[in-house]
């Protein structure tokens, strides 16, 4: 028999405590018979057990729509696809499942949630507004989230979790309610996200923060949606965690349709007053790729790249603390598609006591 897939410790006096998974961009129109693969991994005999949490990190559905009931349809022929079984695990195990939206699930390509004060004619928020669509995500995503963003249009939301001693912060960000098309001086999100999200991030006790964002932040190509569109917003994210007191921050993201380990690097990490690595994860697309036939449409470049590969995938994160309290992040993109749910990308992040 094939043994257990156990999760070695990053070090001899680490142990384990806290594990995250994260997914992008699933098209409900495609197969999910990968979620099969995705089940046994975390859930089979032989696998290493479900996570404490699943991020949805955009993109749950593709649904360019102005219609509700094909919006809450879509929804529901996913839930009760092959997805169903992870549903059942992740419930039987404790794991939550958590999530925000981006742009094919908030409205269409490329959307912008911020039309200034009338809204034109060909707004796809003329029959179907903001508030339906997010009443039909919160109806999939379902507890924790419903709690979470009861008291607000929008869907970002935080989650704290406490493994010995060490708290955890989860930063999902709304970025398609008040963004506005990218300028020098354009907004991703509106004030009150802002503020809402410095409070989250100045909050002393909170060891570790993971801000999950549908766009990426570190990539400096402003030909593709990135945090790059809007410099003077992703300089005040950036200046953000720089003033943190937390041990760490990683960043987790989606969108491009491959998988990517990203870093800013020290000169910049120093301009903004980051005393550690900042990394970024990128996790996209679970049953999506951008490719024709032979041809991936991947024209980019990011300057902080480490790691790159065009294949569906899914992110996993182990958090350990060692015996002088460091932490170790062990962090891992596999293949959604093959049904050994291989290693694509691996790096193990570090962040020295405070």
């Amino acid at each position: 028999m094939p043994a257990k897939i156990v999760k070695e410790p990053p070090a001899t006096d680490s142990e384990y405590l806290f594990s995250i998974a994260f997914g992008s961009c699933n098209n409900q129109k495609k197969s999910q018979t990968y979620w099969k693969g995705i089940v046994n991994y975390f859930g089979g005999e032989h696998g290493p057990g479900y996570p404490d949490v699943w991020i949805w990190a955009g993109d749950i559905v593709y649904v360019d729509t102005e219609n509700h009931a094909k919006l809450k349809h879509a929804y529901s022929v996913f839930k009760n696809s092959d997805y169903k079984a992870f549903i059942e695990g992740c419930e039987r195990s404790g794991c939550r499942i958590v999530g925000i939206w981006d742009d094919h699930d908030f409205g269409d390509n490329n959307l912008v949630g911020d039309f200034g004060s009338n809204l034109p004619t060909d707004s796809p928020f003329k029959k179907l507004s903001k508030v339906q669509r997010k009443a039909s995500l919160v109806d999939f995503l379902g507890e924790p989230t419903r709690a979470k963003v009861a008291e607000k249009e929008q869907i970002y939301a935080a989650y704290d979790f406490e493994r010995a001693g060490i708290k955890i912060r989860l930063i999902l960000l709304d970025l398609r309610y008040d963004r506005q098309e990218p300028g020098e001086n354009a907004k991703i999100m509106g004030q009150p996200q802002w503020e809402w999200l410095r409070k989250n991030l100045m909050d002393r006790d909170v060891d570790l923060h993971f801000v999950v964002s549908s766009t990426q932040v570190l990539r400096l190509d402003d030909r593709k949606e990135t945090w790059a569109e809007y410099p003077q917003q992703r300089k005040q994210l950036l200046e953000l965690i720089g003033a943190s007191p937390a041990q760490g921050t990683v960043l987790l993201s989606g969108d491009i349709h491959a998988a990517e380990i990203s870093r800013l690097g020290n000169e910049e990490e120093d301009r903004y007053g980051i005393d550690y690595p900042l990394y970024e994860i990128t996790s996209n697309g679970l049953n999506r790729l951008r490719c024709f036939l032979s041809f991936c449409n991947y024209h980019w470049k990011n300057p902080y790249q480490e790691g790159f590969v065009i294949k569906m995938n899914f992110g996993e994160i182990d958090i350990a603390r060692s015996v002088d309290g460091e932490l170790v992040l062990v962090t891992t993109l596999r293949s959604s598609e093959s049904p050994k749910i291989e290693v694509l990308l691996r790096k193990n992040i570090r962040f020295a006591p405070r």
